[in-house]
């Protein structure tokens, strides 16, 4: 019985990559903003608990949407 595999389109690989690429390069530097905007203490503790849940939710989104075609 033959196996059906699953094929990757090689475009959208590259291109995801390059998108989470590019956020990774803006991310040190948007903390670098909010420790610096923010004093020390519970403002910047939330400021820096945001900034980290949203960047974890883009994670969970963009692996999603790649695994989304690995079944085409």
């Amino acid at each position: 019985m033959p196996v059906a595999v699953p094929t990757v389109r090689a475009d959208l690989v590259l291109a995801t990559g390059v998108a989470t690429g590019v956020g990774g390069l803006h991310a040190p530097a948007a903390m670098s903003i909010l420790t610096t905007s923010y004093p020390e203490g519970p403002q910047r503790d939330k400021a820096l608990l945001v900034f980290a849940g949203v960047g974890a939710r883009e994670g969970q989104r963009r692996r999603s949407w790649m695994s989304s075609f690995s079944a085409i």
